[in-house]
């Protein structure tokens, strides 16, 4: 009774993990969902601002069966809040636009405005996206600059005519100097 009580009383208040609140953050994570098929691979920076809340920014690869063109790449901001202990919920929002392409080395046109039409991994802009992904999951502290976090997001889309869609994942920070 006695132990179980004292590991309780870690988990809530976290040791020292309330400084980690002072140092950014590197992460990488990725997601899957299954209804429909669709996959996110994400590697970014993480920064607080206040306690418990944290602004993050990420590259990010987007890919869904339910999409006209199969895979998007763009950028992801948003906002979380995690309670600073070695174990913590958390809620976040974010928002992301991306765009897709093709080759385009031979269709007459200088697609990338460089004064040469046709040249060698040119490619050719083929659909936009932008996207509002609320997510909620659990974190893990291992110090006080690392974590790893299991999450669940919805991804509302402008390419899925109004229905959104579900992944899982999971996500691991590390210390940038």
């Amino acid at each position: 009774m006695y132990r179980l009580s004292l590991v309780t009383m870690m988990l809530i208040s976290g040791f020292e993990t309330a400084r980690a609140e002072d140092r950014s953050t590197g992460f990488f994570g990725g997601e899957i969902g299954r209804d429909p098929l669709a996959i996110a691979l994400s590697v970014g920076l993480m920064m607080p601002v206040e306690d418990g809340w944290s602004l993050r920014a990420a590259g990010q690869l987007l890919a869904s069966e339910r999409f006209t063109e199969t895979v998007f790449t763009g950028f992801e901001f948003g906002l979380r809040y995690a309670p600073p202990t070695l174990v913590a919920p958390f809620v976040g929002v974010s928002v992301f636009g991306g765009c897709s392409s093709e080759p385009a080395a031979d269709d007459g046109i200088d697609n990338d405005w460089d004064g040469w039409v046709d040249e060698f991994g040119e490619t050719r802009l083929t659909g936009l996206i932008a996207a509002m992904i609320p997510e909620a999951g659990v974190q893990v502290r291992f110090s006080e600059s690392s974590f790893l976090a299991l999450k669940a997001r919805q991804f509302f889309t402008t390419e899925t005519s109004g229905e959104s869609f579900w992944t899982a994942g999971v996500e691991f920070s590390f210390k940038i100097h």
